[in-house]
């Protein structure tokens, strides 16, 4: 809250609280939504993120903030198998029923995916197609029942391997050949005008 308020008196109307607040436990999630909720949130919008499909309890809670609030989640992929193969293990119905709930609550949600990840080819491409047009049908089933912006999506490129990564220290395993691999050829890369030519890697498989 300290943080919130010395943003707010220099100028900073939105926050994005990055990691997932789950992630220190119920006690600690709760406590930080009843703290913003009760002391009043100084900022004009704050965003939260999700690491994994949020119950309709957490939304919930969220929803009672009494400010303008987002909450973004990462699938990656709208392919399951290369999902999973990046870590995140739930479902496409499990993302489809935390929007659903979000909508039911009032909560704007940004679901966010990658092309070209390992393990990736034009079928599980396509399987990211479809559930891009899924969500944007949603969103225009909400809006026809005049509720307020609730459901988006956005994707960019996979252009960055994380140095000490599994992915980074064993890339042809994982699907990539790197490009970089040390800093001053990351710093190179990440030098040039544009984030489309950061390539420090390219996909394999």
């Amino acid at each position: 809250m300290e943080d919130l308020d010395k943003l707010a008196e220099q100028g900073v109307k939105t926050v994005f609280l990055f990691q997932d607040t789950r992630m220190g436990g119920r006690k600690y999630w709760e406590q930080l939504l009843k703290t913003l909720r009760t002391e009043g949130v100084a900022v004009e919008h704050l965003t939260l993120e999700l690491f994994e499909p949020a119950s309709e309890e957490y939304i919930k809670e969220v929803s009672r903030l009494g400010t303008s609030v987002t909450l973004t989640i990462s699938p990656e992929s709208g392919s399951e198998y290369v999902r999973k193969k990046h870590g995140r293990n739930y479902s496409n119905i499990d993302i489809f029923n935390t929007i659903k709930k979000c909508q039911e609550h009032h909560v704007p949600v940004l679901v966010f995916f990658m092309v070209a990840l390992a393990y990736e080819d034009m079928e599980t491409i396509k399987e990211t197609w479809s559930m891009w047009e899924k969500i944007c049908m949603m969103d225009m089933e909400a809006r026809s029942g005049k509720e307020p912006f609730t459901a988006g999506y956005g994707y960019g490129q996979m252009i960055l391997i994380d140095p000490g990564s599994l992915a980074f220290d064993d890339p042809l395993s994982h699907g990539y050949k790197l490009n970089c691999r040390n800093l001053e050829e990351h710093v190179n890369s990440m030098s040039q005008p544009s984030w489309h030519q950061w390539k420090t890697m390219k996909q394999t498989t």
